[in-house]
């Protein structure tokens, strides 16, 4: 990645925080969301899985294969996103969520 996509990426983080601080409901939301033990315990296993495979993908002489893999990881990891910011009744965030995604991982889109 270059600099201009870690700034995108950057900016959407900062939005994103902002936009939850700044919105008393939101803030409940999240907290409410971060308590919820089984959730954090998927979230950690998605994570992993996510670890994994991009472990395999820069590891195999396969590279064909796991590219598959990779792409499937990485649209599902979207789709998490996506959900939480509809949780938090964000409506600007998963546009530039996907914008960038789609920019940084063309073909991951």
């Amino acid at each position: 990645m270059n600099h201009i996509e870690y700034i995108g990426l950057f900016l959407v983080f900062i939005y994103t925080i902002f936009t939850i601080y700044y919105d008393k409901g939101k803030l409940m939301k999240l907290k409410s969301l971060l308590g919820n033990n089984l959730l954090m315990l998927n979230l950690f296993l998605i994570l992993s899985f996510f670890a994994v495979s991009e472990y395999l993908y820069l590891n195999n002489k396969h590279y064909y294969k796991y590219k598959h893999l990779k792409n499937t990881v990485i649209k599902s990891l979207v789709g998490v996103i996506i959900a939480f910011y509809a949780y938090l009744d964000m409506l600007l965030a998963p546009f530039w969520t996907i914008f960038l995604i789609s920019y940084i991982f063309p073909e991951a889109a």
